[in-house]
């Protein structure tokens, strides 16, 4: 059985940890096969990423949890000025897992 997850309720969610500044979120698929939720997140500098994984990872039921983070300063924009998700997922090669307990 699958879950129907919206992309925009997770940034909604990821907005909601105090020390974020912005959040988004993208389906990136590999293979035919494989595809992975990947959570991206700009934070104040002075934050421990540490300390934001473990805050996320209390946020999310398992189903819909980002598989994979990336913590960045501030992520690239578009021309109208919103978050640029095809330059994020360039990035993807520096993502991290998840932190699980």
């Amino acid at each position: 059985m699958g879950y129907r997850v919206e992309l925009g309720e997770i940034e909604q969610t990821l907005s909601r940890v105090p020390e974020m500044t912005q959040a988004a979120a993208v389906y990136h698929r590999r293979y035919n096969n494989y595809s992975r939720l990947i959570g991206f997140v700009a934070a104040d500098a002075s934050v421990d990423d540490r300390d934001i994984l473990d805050k996320l990872a209390n946020f999310f039921p398992d189903y819909i949890a980002p598989s994979r983070w990336v913590i960045m300063d501030a992520p690239s924009k578009n021309s109208n000025g919103k978050i640029d998700k095809h330059a994020l997922l360039g990035t993807v090669d520096g993502v991290r897992p998840c932190p699980r307990d």
